[in-house]
């Protein structure tokens, strides 16, 4: 009985009806209070960090030997040292739920900036202003110098990120901090770096071939187009992406899902940029091989960034979901080269003219 309720959760929470997933492992814990697989399913779906380390914990006292569940709560207890040990429950029950650590506790949709002194009571903002729309994590004033500062920043520290124990100590900490603010901030920030390499290029051809741009606009409509695609490339890559994961056991939110693609998807995006502009400089051209290359080490990366993101059962959805996550960037800008065709055909996008 207990592995038929086990499987009907396992076919709802791939189905993502969570609650009842969630209903029917809390019911095979309760039948069975030593299955492995519904604890893990459990803390998989918990919200709650504090649950979520003692079921993990319960997982370990069955099995010591679970890799897997032994590295989640060890990522748990490294981002929340200050959370107290589990207080012991009846043998078989399930832990009674604990008030959220404060670290834990509801944001409120503008919290301070990356620099906290930056918003301290009596702070100058200089010529900063307040955000027209609400992005969750964002600072209360922001300013060109303030955001060119602090995504320049998150970039470099995506770069950190790609070191060996250091880096992954620092991406550990850093999804921590997940929020959407910063998710964009660091998605603008590289957009721009990569439209000012594609302005730089196009200033190179209207300087070789002056006869091929006919107005400033055409020089400008390249970096400019470049903004939304890669925004639009990113953020379709992370939701598919995502959507996958929470078929597959995954339990990272999409905001933290989103921050950790960031850091490692996007300081890569930066490195093509610049052998493109390069090779480019030197009259040559991005080769298939070295596109497959840079292609193969950002799905290693996203795939190390899923491991940790996620509690997938299965270590191979680390592969699928990073998988997703390029296929899903590479189709829509596919799609949208295919919007803008019309540009490209009539000469408007200088690249394209000879």
């Amino acid at each position: 009985m207990g592995q038929d309720l086990l499987q009907e959760g396992i076919t709802a929470f791939q189905a993502g009806d969570r609650a009842k997933a969630r209903e029917l492992f809390m019911l095979v814990a309760e039948i069975d209070s030593k299955n492995e697989r519904a604890w893990y399913y459990l803390a998989v779906l918990e919200p709650d960090t504090a649950l979520r380390r003692q079921y993990l914990e319960r997982v370990l006292t069955i099995n010591p030997k679970n890799e897997k569940a032994r590295e989640v709560l060890d990522r748990l207890k490294a981002r929340e040292p200050a959370v107290a040990e589990p207080v012991p429950t009846a043998f078989g029950a399930a832990p009674a739920p604990r008030p959220q650590a404060s670290s834990e506790q509801p944001r409120s949709s503008r919290i301070r900036s990356l620099h906290a002194q930056d918003d301290a009571p009596g702070a100058v903002h200089g010529t900063g202003f307040a955000l027209p729309f609400n992005i969750p994590g964002a600072p209360l004033r922001v300013s060109p110098q303030k955001v060119a500062r602090d995504g320049i920043g998150l970039l470099r520290t995506g770069f950190q990120t790609f070191g060996r124990a250091a880096g992954v100590t620092l991406f550990t900490g850093e999804l921590g901090k997940a929020t959407w603010w910063r998710f964009w901030l660091l998605s603008v920030v590289v957009a721009v770096i990569v439209a000012l390499l594609g302005f730089a290029t196009s200033i190179v051809i209207v300087l070789r071939f002056p006869q091929a741009v006919s107005s400033i606009f055409k020089i400008l409509l390249t970096p400019l187009l470049t903004i939304p695609i890669i925004l639009g490339m990113e953020y379709a890559g992370v939701y598919a992406s995502h959507r996958w994961a929470m078929t597959k056991n995954g339990g990272g939110s999409l905001v933290r899902h989103a921050y950790g693609v960031a850091l490692r998807w996007l300081p890569l995006v930066v490195v093509y940029a610049v052998i493109n502009f390069v090779l480019f400089l030197l009259g040559a051209s991005v080769t298939v091989a070295l596109f497959i290359l840079m292609a193969l080490i950002a799905v290693v990366q996203l795939a190390s960034t899923m491991d940790k993101v996620h509690m997938f059962y299965d270590p191979q959805q680390k592969w699928f979901t990073a998988g997703i996550m390029f296929a899903g960037a590479v189709i829509t800008g596919v799609i949208i080269a295919i919007l803008i065709g019309s540009l490209i055909f009539t000469g408007t996008i200088p690249y394209m003219i000879g």
